[in-house]
């Protein structure tokens, strides 16, 4: 029994790679009983110098650095229904500091930190510490190697179950984010819509440009939720057809999704697929350099508005103007001093209030009113 429960030890170590996977991605129960090879084939190695110094250490941060790929991958996945890129993340970085600071603070955020980092050092020890008995046990280096072994053998098989590569979709990862890159340095060498850019329109109407995150198809899709969601907009067209309005709904697909709806934004005012962050960030400091709507619209006598109900200069992050919006209002602009409501705090029918308000200013100013 005490040979079982040495080698249950960095059995289990191994196993519990999988738990960020089955908490993220609703993945099979039985995946959890998939040996990870890289573990296996690191216990194995370290099998063989079992007494050295280094040996221990080496395999704690080796266990540490799957753990750590595996809640990345399983993090990307929550908050952007896809793996993300390595280039991404970087980029991401920021937003998620950003994010932290929003929901909790300064203090309790760098406090956080300080309490992952101190996590993550006590695990490193608290692993090494663990994996001794398991290493200096009797046939631990056939008993490792064996397992090592069969793990190789299990992920090489077709399905799921058995044995996995943690690293496997990796490199397909770091090739994905390389060529994302190249399109990038393409994308902003040229501006693919300035043949239109002193294309004058035929008539000046107002034009309004509302983008509401929101979840229609769902809401369409759902019998429960459309049982409730159709009278509601069945009581609304009749008035609404009466007073002169016509409705038409229909679906586009979003070049992002689980959030980073600033670059959905960006794709609908450039005109082009913008589907990563990173492709953002290169794009970003360019923008005066393409043809844009807001931009198209100010060169031919229009006055552009936007207001971001959401958006607030915060510490080393201010706002940006990067179509060149002629008059801006953002959350400290609306005054808001109600409730918070939901992620974004500020209610929509508050937010487009000031808007109507702001635009019928502007357009009176402009015609000397």
């Amino acid at each position: 029994m005490q040979g079982v429960a040495r080698h249950g030890l960095w059995l289990g170590l191994g196993l519990g790679l999988a738990l960020p996977a089955q908490w993220a991605m609703d993945a099979h129960p039985t995946e959890l009983l998939a040996l990870p090879v890289e573990w296996c084939l690191a216990v194995a190695l370290a099998a063989w110098r079992p007494d050295h110094r280094a040996t221990r250490p080496l395999l704690a941060l080796t266990w540490l650095g799957l753990l750590v790929l595996e809640l990345a991958r399983a993090g990307g996945r929550l908050l952007t229904a896809a793996d993300p890129q390595l280039y991404d993340l970087a980029f991401l970085a920021q937003h998620l500091w950003v994010l932290l600071l929003d929901l909790w603070g300064l203090g309790p955020v760098v406090a956080g930190a300080l309490a992952a980092l101190a996590l993550l050092a006590a695990l490193t020890v608290g692993v090494a510490a663990l994996l001794r008995p398991g290493l200096q046990g009797p046939h631990h280096r056939r008993v490792t190697g064996a397992v090592a072994v069969l793990s190789v053998v299990l992920a090489l098989l077709p399905g799921p179950h058995g044995g996995r590569l943690v690293l496997a979709g990796w490199p397909e990862n770091v090739a994905a984010s390389l060529a994302t890159w190249r399109l990038t340095q393409q994308a902003v060498s040229t501006d693919p819509y300035a043949a239109l850019a002193e294309v004058a329109p035929q008539h000046t109407p107002d034009v309004g440009l509302y983008v509401v995150e929101s979840y229609g198809r769902v809401l369409s899709t759902t019998p429960s939720l459309a049982a409730r969601w159709a009278p509601l907009l069945d009581s609304l067209e009749g008035p609404l057809t009466e007073q002169g309005w016509t409705m038409a709904s229909g679906y586009a697909t979003a070049p992002v999704s689980g959030g980073r709806s600033w670059i959905s934004d960006a794709s609908v005012f450039l005109g082009i697929a913008v589907h990563h962050q990173s492709t953002w960030a290169h794009v970003q400091p360019h923008t005066d350099r393409f043809t844009h709507l807001p931009g198209w619209l100010a060169r031919h006598g229009y006055q552009t508005l936007v207001c971001r109900p959401k958006d607030k200069a915060r510490h080393g992050l201010a706002i940006r103007n990067d179509f060149g919006w002629q008059h801006g209002r953002f959350a400290d602009d609306l005054h808001y001093t109600g409730r918070p409501h939901g992620w974004g705090v500020i209610p929509d029918h508050h937010s487009l209030e000031v808007l109507h308000t702001e635009g019928e200013r502007v357009r009176e100013s402009e015609q000397g009113v």
